[in-house]
């Protein structure tokens, strides 16, 4: 039988346990603590880039939050300014009133009030109506059928609705409150809630089932107030600084007048244009700048965008002028 001589065994084992005792001796300090910064660089590296993305984030969505918000102010008031005057055929009716605010400073800012009908139909005064006076009735020269297309608007409308009345010799008119129809009468006759009026109104005066909408900016809101109705104001956009609002009107010697107000008894118009020879019809355009308010607009990692970064600007072609 073969056997291991005892010095060849001694040897091999000594040599044996040398090998095992260097192979488990594992890293040394220098090499752990070189591997712990290197970890630490590139997580910084990971984290900075990460950082980025997201500052990134937060600030492309503040530009897109923006732009929406500006669209969004926009597209509220366009279909209402292309509309105005459909279905009326007297262009001296005063449609559209701009007012404007701290003009020619910085914080200037306008309001727009616009008169739109709600069916195309109009009555005609059978019977003057005479300033200072109240009534309940109104005599009417107009047919069944279109008096009857007034009642169903008004039974629609929960029974009663907001008619308006003008005098196209002063180009004035108010509102009343229209409550009732009697078409067995002759003439036929509108009782309305008890009105004195603030205008004469002669026979053949034309009254208009019409809406009244303004749009302003209250408390960084955009606002469409409907037959002066401020506690049923329904707000279109929130963080709206203001609107400035111009009207190009085309003059008869072929020139162009920039208007930051039309009221009933002024306009401010460059060149100047006369009141007495204002008319609806001479709207070229409207043109609504739009100016909002950048959201957490203190927030060190939003981004700060110019002035005009929050400003948006449309005109509009009213489709009755075209």
């Amino acid at each position: 039988m073969f056997t291991i001589p005892p010095k060849l065994f001694l040897l091999l084992c000594k040599k044996n346990n040398s090998h095992s005792k260097n192979h488990s001796s594992g890293f040394t300090l220098v090499e752990i603590m070189g591997s712990t910064i290197m970890g630490l660089i590139l997580l910084g590296f990971a984290l900075g880039g990460f950082n980025n993305l997201r500052l990134s984030f937060i600030q492309d969505k503040g530009i897109a939050d923006v732009n929406q918000r500006l669209k969004t102010t926009l597209a509220a008031i366009g279909p209402d300014m292309q509309q105005i005057g459909q279905g009326i055929v007297d262009t001296n009716i005063p449609l559209v009133e701009l007012k404007v605010f701290n003009a020619n400073q910085a914080t200037e800012y306008s309001e727009m009030t616009i008169k739109k009908t709600i069916i195309p139909v109009s009555l005609t005064l059978k019977e003057a109506l005479i300033k200072g006076q109240s009534n309940t009735t109104l005599k009417l020269d107009s047919s069944s059928d279109i008096i009857g297309q007034w009642k169903s608007q008004r039974i629609a409308n929960g029974g009663k609705i907001k008619a308006y009345i003008f005098n196209k010799d002063l180009k004035k008119g108010e509102y009343f409150e229209y409550v009732g129809e009697n078409m067995t009468t002759v003439p036929p006759t509108l009782t309305v809630t008890s009105q004195t009026w603030t205008e004469n109104y002669p026979v053949n005066s034309t009254i208009y089932l019409m809406d009244k909408r303004q749009y302003k900016v209250e408390s960084n809101t955009l606002k469409l107030i409907i037959k002066d109705d401020t506690t049923g104001a329904l707000e279109l956009a929130e963080y709206v600084d203001k609107l400035n609002i111009n009207v190009t009107l085309k003059n008869d010697d072929g020139t162009e007048s920039i208007c930051k107000q039309i009221t009933e008894t002024a306009i401010n118009c460059t060149p100047t244009v006369s009141l007495a020879n204002y008319k609806f019809e001479n709207i070229k355009s409207i043109e609504v700048k739009a100016t909002v308010k950048q959201k957490n607009e203190n927030n060190p990692s939003q981004k700060q965008l110019r002035p005009e970064d929050l400003t948006m600007s449309q005109k509009f072609f009213i489709r009755n002028t075209l």
